[in-house]
């Protein structure tokens, strides 16, 4: 459901197996809205579609924690260019160079398509949850090749994360792949296997792609090839609302309605499944309490509104 390019678009899914389906502005986990590029190379044949960049959430090709009936992708706005732009120029700032120690695999001139905003308060637990769980964004073998048919993000790409508002803690975890099982693998401890970034207003955070590719780890761990995960965040429990802007290098498009941006499913992607009849049916009841989605809104605005009148007051000159 979603009221063109303004406002919250409502989706129902099943954030893990392990969780309940329920819709987004409910669930403890963050809410996300998608924006992209349209993807002019694509055309389609009604004139009221059209072709845009797709990132859904996590690694692989499926919009997570989100029915495939209820993704929308938005245009970027003019706003949005000009902020992926300047992210350009920080990437490449940060980690151009071919004798740039930063640098790795890193491919850093390149445009960035698509922005995920991420929003992080508390949706009426009135308890800290946890809010994004342990991921990579990319999926890779268990020998670090990069998995093509199973990203939208291009290979050897940054995620770019812009925040805004008050501070939220993101965790790094290393993991070790097991030698002797397939593609699996376990938490690894010791020094250099975790670390803690405070993502404060104002402040950039790149996820390089090193950082999430199986390799061994000199500085780490030269017998077994090693990974990072990120994620981790605990909020909730206060007054307090935390954004953040993830920009990525997108290649891969989907069929959208012009208007709304929501995803069209064709008849050989639609499958009705359990999780899909039940996304449908909680989105519907949702929709039908105006009661309970008019305070759940009021409750949203008035934290971002204390956020905004906190972190971006206008100086008097």
């Amino acid at each position: 459901m979603c009221a063109g390019n303004e406002g919250v678009v409502l989706a129902a899914g099943r954030p893990h197996a392990c969780e309940n389906v329920a819709v987004n502005v409910e669930r403890p986990a963050h809410l996300r809205q998608v924006f992209s590029h349209n993807n002019n190379k694509k055309k389609s044949i009604r004139e009221d579609l059209t072709h845009r960049h797709l990132y859904p959430s996590g690694s692989g090709l499926q919009t997570a924690g989100i029915c495939l009936d209820h993704a929308v992708v938005r245009e970027f706005t003019a706003d949005m260019d000009t902020i992926a732009s300047a992210v350009k120029q920080w990437v490449i700032a940060k980690y151009g160079g071919l004798k740039n120690n930063l640098r790795g695999r890193l491919i850093v001139d390149v445009e960035y398509t698509s922005m995920t905003a991420l929003a992080y308060y508390d949706k009426g637990q009135q308890r800290e949850t946890l809010q994004l769980s342990q991921h990579r964004d990319c999926a890779f073998g268990p020998t670090g090749d990069f998995l093509d048919k199973k990203n939208t993000q291009r290979e050897n790409t940054a995620t770019v994360v812009v925040s805004l508002g008050d501070t939220r803690k993101l965790h790094m975890q290393a993991y070790r792949i097991d030698r002797n099982s397939h593609n699996k693998y376990e938490e690894a401890t010791g020094s250099y296997s975790c670390a803690s970034i405070d993502l404060t207003h104002g402040s950039l955070f790149a996820l390089h792609c090193d950082d999430e590719r199986p390799q061994k780890r000199s500085w780490f761990d030269e017998t077994d090839l090693t990974f990072f995960k990120h994620g981790g965040v605990m909020f909730g429990n206060n007054n307090k609302f935390s954004i953040g802007l993830a920009f990525r290098v997108v290649t891969k498009s989907v069929e959208v309605r012009k208007r709304t941006g929501r995803v069209v499913v064709h008849f050989k992607e639609h499958h009705l499944s359990q999780d899909t009849v039940m996304a449908k049916e909680c989105l519907n009841e949702y929709v039908a309490n105006k009661d309970k989605w008019a305070s759940d809104d009021q409750h949203r605005i008035a934290l971002f509104n204390k956020m905004s009148g906190t972190f971006f007051t206008q100086r008097n000159n």
